[in-house]
């Protein structure tokens, strides 16, 4: 006659069995979403750079239509600013190059700026200089004075693209850079600035680091911080100081430097972001 074995009979997890593997879910999700975060944020900053070099790419076939000229900054009748995205988008096939991936306000744009054919902000701005950011009614400089960037000259309404002549050094100089959504799309050391909107503002969008485009064409991770003047404008500069005459297409050319405490002085391009720089009584922590 053969014997039945009893069934076996099951063990049910314990309250604290549960709680122990409950405790160690919540510590791998604690270790591994930040990475997730951090991957999808790389895979942004990416998507960034990309965008930056196609804009390098119109920006070059634009030279090659304008006698080797970069595009000219003019203010139309309606006051809207015509900048250099503005003039390249007849070189690009897809006009959302000009948003970066890591610029969360996308639904926040002034159509008086420019936005993209989806409705997003122009989240790049290109290198006039140190110093335009001054350039405003009533503070403009004088007529037809150097910007230093790839603006030669001009005023708050109209500037001319500079030759490519001009730039010394392709390779160091600054083209285009992240920036937000601002009247005119620049890249100097005022504009970097928005203290209510972090999100918007390129010294947040990629940790203190921005994509910027050169010259020659290339495109690289530059660190930089931020502080303010006694007065609490904001001053945005390149970690490393030896980044601070990329702002020149020619450090050495004169520009004309209106700003307060240097008003209306001739000055070495490539010193003065230094001054600036002298003028910054506290920093952000890096």
């Amino acid at each position: 006659m053969r014997r039945v074995s009893p069934p076996l009979s099951r063990r049910a997890f314990t309250l604290v069995e549960i709680l122990i593997v409950i405790a160690i879910i919540v510590l791998l999700a604690a270790i591994l979403f930040p990475s997730f975060a951090l991957v999808r944020e790389k895979a942004r900053q990416s998507t960034c750079a990309s965008n930056l070099k196609q804009i390098g790419l119109a920006v070059a076939q634009y030279t090659q239509d304008y006698d080797e000229h970069y595009p000219t900054f003019y203010v139309d009748t309606e006051d809207h600013p015509r900048d250099a995205w503005y003039l390249c988008l007849p070189y690009v096939k897809n006009d959302e190059i000009f948003h970066c991936p890591s610029d969360f306000d996308a639904d926040d744009c002034d159509p008086a700026n420019g936005c993209t054919s989806s409705g997003k902000e122009i989240s790049y701005g290109f290198n006039s200089g140190p110093l335009y950011a001054w350039a405003w009614p009533p503070m403009s400089p004088p007529e037809n004075m150097p910007q230093g960037g790839i603006y030669s000259e001009g005023t708050a309404y109209f500037a001319y693209g500079d030759s490519l002549a001009s730039d010394v050094a392709p390779s160091s100089s600054f083209l285009a850079a992240d920036s937000f959504d601002i009247y005119g799309h620049l890249m100097d050391i005022e504009r970097y600035q928005r203290n209510t909107m972090p999100t918007r503002n390129s010294a947040w969008r990629h940790g203190n680091w921005r994509n910027v485009l050169y010259g020659d064409g290339h495109v690289k991770m530059v660190p930089w911080h931020i502080g303010w003047s006694q007065e609490g404008w904001p001053i945005m500069l390149p970690r490393n100081r030896a980044d601070y005459e990329s702002y020149c297409l020619n450090p050495e050319k004169p520009i004309y430097n209106w700003n307060s405490p240097f008003d209306n002085r001739w000055q070495r391009c490539g010193d003065v972001p230094g001054q600036m720089e002298s003028l910054a009584t506290t920093w952000m922590p890096d």
